[in-house]
């Protein structure tokens, strides 16, 4: 079983049911729904910080097995140029050397992979036939266990599935919470990505509009963001 923690990028995808939604109350709580949201903010940026991971592989097996830890280094760049690299050749190819010096552009990882990723996918190719799995059960209690570990939130089995993708599983996210032409409330600017997804869901955007400060840095506008918290507005990305 392979277990890894990042810390470099968190996604965080929140889609919540406003019909379901009932405000908790700060005396009962200690907690109102402003506080969470900053807090949780606060949470995935100080965990962005973080230069270094550690990273846990089997020792025999990549999908079971004992977990051997090692720290893995998110500061040593990795030169992708002449690889078919996307985020890189394509872009040069496109705009050329002397108008493409910093990569901005889709979100892809310039350092390598980590070590007990690539001996597990090592071990797995000597099998030298790569159908189907009779089961993903291994790759839920993986991600059962890292929930628990890291954020002490007990997710069951059965509430996890396993998507091909990262759109085909927000597109069959929101098609399950949030009816066609419904509102999906998003922090803007964001992810061009996203747009489709909701075209895909037939969704529409309900965007709140991110301030920028004296130092150029963009925050959330809460009163906006708490004022587009409509009926019919089912769903946040």
């Amino acid at each position: 079983m392979l277990q890894t923690e990042s810390y470099t990028r968190i996604l965080l995808l929140l889609i919540h049911s406003v019909k379901r939604y009932r405000p908790m109350a700060s005396k009962d709580y200690q907690l109102n729904r402003r506080g969470f949201i900053k807090g949780a903010t606060t949470t995935a940026l100080a965990g962005g910080l973080a230069p270094n991971l550690v990273l846990g592989s089997s020792s025999n097996n990549p999908l079971g097995g004992g977990i051997r830890k090692e720290t893995f280094d998110f500061d040593k760049p990795y030169n992708r140029l002449g690889t078919n690299c996307f985020k890189w050749d394509s872009q040069l190819a496109r705009f050329g050397s002397d108008k493409f010096e910093i990569g901005m552009g889709i979100a892809d990882m310039d350092f390598k992979t980590a070590p007990c990723i690539g001996e597990a996918l090592a071990e797995r190719c000597q099998h030298e036939n790569w159908g189907y799995l009779s089961s993903t059960e291994s790759l839920k209690e993986a991600i059962k266990d890292w929930n628990q570990t890291r954020y002490g939130i007990d997710v069951s089995m059965e509430s996890i599935t396993i998507a091909a993708g990262v759109h085909p599983g927000l597109i069959a996210a929101l098609t399950t919470v949030a009816p066609p032409g419904s509102k999906v409330l998003m922090n803007t600017p964001t992810y061009n990505g996203f747009y489709s997804d909701l075209r895909h869901s037939r969704t529409l955007a309900n965007e709140n509009k991110m301030l920028i400060d004296q130092d150029h840095s963009y925050y959330i506008d809460w009163d906006d963001f708490e004022s587009r918290l409509t009926a019919d507005t089912h769903a946040m990305l």
